[in-house]
């Protein structure tokens, strides 16, 4: 992160938007973000602006903030963020990287990324903001985008069923099977059937993995 620069900063708050077809669309879901809003920050105004996505059933979130304070204060925001995530536990928040560097101006360069609980973490950012602003700092940007996996588990739900339904109609036809390839052919089937289940399976877990963990990046 850059050192603090002093005059007016410009807060960029960036909402990501995944649209869905109209057979897919769901008027409780968040189908679509892609709007953008600016917010000019002066003395007078640095705290945080109240606008975030409201957590939608099926979106993975992934929030980045970045932040401007003096150089001699990025170490210990560094270490409150990092303390306020393990403060919460490992089911609750993970530390998944830290960054900490001096150029050769001697100017500081540091990052952490998280992965949080999404529920957490509209107030984690907020709480993180509010310690930037104890260390002299602002916000510079906050950047929160959302990933709709509603098809995705969709589409393996339909996938699944499509499969178990042909298994079964397959499984008929060999109990009443004669011959030995006829039955050799319907096992083939019926095993192919079965890998693509565990196919849309393993599909549906990404996607459900991504949903419950929110990626949480600061850069300093």
């Amino acid at each position: 992160m850059k050192a603090w620069l002093g005059g007016i900063a410009t807060i960029c708050l960036v909402i990501g938007l995944a649209g869905c077809s109209q057979q897919e669309e769901r008027a409780d879901d968040l189908k679509t973000f892609d709007a953008a809003e600016e917010i000019s920050a002066d003395s007078g105004a640095q705290r945080a602006p109240g606008i975030v996505p409201t957590a939608a059933p099926g979106v993975a979130f992934n929030y980045r903030y970045g932040f401007r304070l003096p150089d001699a204060n990025i170490s210990a925001a560094q270490e409150t963020h990092a303390a306020a995530c393990e403060k919460l536990g490992l089911t609750r928040c993970r530390i998944t990287g830290m960054t900490y560097q001096l150029d050769d101006r001697d100017r500081v360069d540091a990052t952490l990324a998280i992965s949080i609980d999404p529920l957490l973490a509209r107030a984690f950012g907020r709480d993180a903001i509010a310690v930037i602003e104890k260390q002299d700092g602002r916000l510079r940007y906050a950047e929160i985008t959302g990933e709709d996996q509603n098809p995705a588990l969709d589409d393996a739900a339909r996938r699944q069923g499509s499969a178990n339904q042909r298994i079964a109609q397959l499984e008929a036809e060999l109990a009443r099977a004669k011959g030995e390839n006829e039955r050799v052919q319907l096992r083939e089937q019926i095993r192919q059937l079965r890998a693509e289940i565990e196919q849309a399976q393993n599909q549906a877990t990404q996607s459900e993995a991504m949903i419950r963990r929110t990626p949480m990046t600061f850069t300093y």
